[in-house]
Parts: structure tokens; C-alpha cells; sequence
């Protein structure tokens, strides 16, 4: 199946592997080849306001409230199919990868519910010597599969750089 396939039946993606190995570019290319708007985020490098919104008083009801920035605004008022990319996942902080657990889990301002938001990640591994501390579990188990992204030289990738593989650990 392709990439392009996988995205328009609403699937979520995890693409996995070494830098400079395409992962974002494949994503690009599906995503025009669906006719979807793409967003991209990158959390590991962003506030941590950037995806939780700006907290702002409501004194009529007197509690404070999560308003959205930009990004989070155009993913939650999105009328076209659009895909949320987020790029280098494994490096954001743990609270950052908690907030977005939050989004997309069940319930989430971004859950499954609305179709057209189509949620997509990458990463490097903990071994690619990226600055990647790790993807939490939680958050991990909430894309469909991952895809281990090749490499031109695989001998030293024990996975073989299998692309479109169904989901194992990594």
C-alpha cells in the first residue's frame, strides 16, 4: 500500500529512521498527491505553548482557558483534509509528547473524530545520535504502524531499512 493510500483511509503513520533519509519529503508527496493541506510542526524545537495554546482568563465565567495559537487554530478550523505532520517527535520533551498525546488521544481536541485532520510523525532513533531521548509509549501506541525509513548504506541497520513495514518495536 501506499503512502498516499495509507493517509487517505485515514491512517497514522509513524515514519522512523536516520537522518537526511526522506522522511518528510515522502510525507510532502503523499499529502499533494491526497490534495491535503500540510501542516508542520517540529515540538522539540517549539514553545511549549505552541501546542497547548496561550492560557487566558474568561472573567465572565471566572477560569482560565487554552486558547490556540496559529497552528493549532488552522488544525481545529481545518475544512479540507490536512495533514498534521510533526517532525523530530522523538526530541521534544516529555511534557511537550504529553501534550500531544493529549490532542490526539480519544476525546482529544484533535482525536480521530474529525476527519479531516490526518496526524503523521517522524523521528530518528535513540541510536542515530540525533539528540533523540525517546518516544513515549503512550504517545507511540496512538499512530496506526511505523515505518522504518531505508538507508543507502543498510549493512549497519540490523531492520534492513524495510520501508512500509507493519508495526513492531523499533
Amino acid at each position: 500500500m501506499s503512502l498516499a493510500r495509507y493517509l487517505r483511509a485515514g491512517k497514522r503513520p509513524l515514519l522512523v529512521g536516520k537522518p537526511a533519509t526522506a522522511k518528510t519529503s515522502l510525507l510532502h508527496e503523499a499529502a499533494a498527491e491526497c490534495g491535503m493541506d500540510m501542516i508542520i510542526t517540529t515540538p522539540g524545537i517549539e514553545d511549549r505553548c505552541d501546542i497547548k495554546g496561550g492560557m487566558v482568563p474568561d472573567f465572565e465565567r471566572g477560569i482560565m482557558r487554552e486558547l490556540p495559537l496559529e497552528t493549532m487554530h488552522r488544525l481545529l478550523t481545518a475544512t479540507k483534509p490536512t495533514l498534521w505532520f510533526t517532525d523530530d517527535l522523538g526530541n521534544a520533551p516529555i511534557d511537550v509528547q504529553a501534550g500531544i498525546k493529549g490532542l490526539i488521544t480519544k476525546g482529544g481536541r484533535l482525536d480521530r473524530s474529525n476527519p479531516n485532520i490526518i496526524i503523521a510523525a517522524a523521528t530518528n532513533r535513540p541510536g542515530d545520535k540525533t539528540g533523540v531521548g525517546g518516544l513515549h509509549e503512550s504517545l507511540r501506541s496512538e499512530f496506526d504502524c511505523a515505518f522504518l525509513m531505508p538507508t543507502p548504506d543498510c549493512k549497519d541497520d540490523p531492520a534492513g531499512g524495510v520501508l512500509f513495514e507493519t508495526w513492531r518495536e523499533f
